[in-house]
């Protein structure tokens, strides 16, 4: 499901002075269950939307960040209100979701073809050519319909890991005013989630694994 929930304030926490920021606040949505992984919280001046990753171990349309149809058919109201056409935002997610799909590999299979050299080679060509198709996508999309409506948007992903424990979440962030998306802009995709407080730190500026969840591909999604 894609959802947009508003949060008050920034999404980002106090840095130092001359810092870039670097850490969000983890005030948003989670996936339920047993899961306690959070994205940040919308706010007036950025727009969080919810990727999902279907939990299935099975079909070849099931293992993938998709978007809620009835929500990817329409515009939030603070993106149809800048001038951007029903029609126009359905089109690019189903292009977002086509990409998905194209490169999508079922839970089972990946576990099968991790077994192998060949398995894991595969896996990562998938996985990168998956990156590359969805930083063009992300690329055209703010060029062609965001940009000139003053807004900007980049795909995010929370990761945490301990042990044997691991947990993804994913968000597509919609920066709404000039600020806003200079901020946006200059964040990385990829970020360390903190159960203790609660943040999300960029990846880059915690270790050498700014790449993790892209095998050293472009890190978009």
């Amino acid at each position: 499901m894609l959802k947009s929930h508003h949060t008050e304030g920034s999404s980002l926490v106090d840095n130092a002075p001359g810092m870039p920021n670097k850490v969000l606040k983890a005030n948003g949505t989670s996936e339920g269950g047993c899961s306690s992984l959070r994205r940040p919280g919308s706010t007036p001046t950025r727009l969080i939307l919810d990727v999902h990753m279907a939990a299935c171990c099975c079909g070849s349309k099931k293992n993938a960040q998709v978007l809620d149809e009835d929500v990817a058919k329409e515009p939030p109201p603070e993106v149809l209100q800048r001038g951007v056409p029903v029609h126009e935002w359905k089109d690019w997610m189903a292009r977002f979701q086509r990409i998905v799909y194209a490169n999508n590999v079922s839970i089972t299979v990946q576990i099968l073809l991790w077994m192998t050299l060949v398995g894991g080679i595969f896996l990562l060509r998938r996985n990168n050519r998956l990156q590359r198709e969805m930083a063009t996508f992300m690329r055209d999309f703010n060029t062609q319909v965001l940009g000139p409506r003053g807004l900007f948007a980049k795909t995010q992903k929370g990761v945490f890991h301990a042990d044997k424990h691991h947990e993804e979440i994913s968000w597509l962030a919609i920066a709404l005013t000039h600020d806003e998306c200079a901020s946006l802009r200059e964040e990385d995709h990829i970020f360390w989630y903190n159960h203790w407080s609660h943040t999300l730190s960029a990846a880059s500026s915690s270790s050498c694994t700014s790449c993790y969840g892209s095998c050293c591909g472009t890190p978009q999604v």
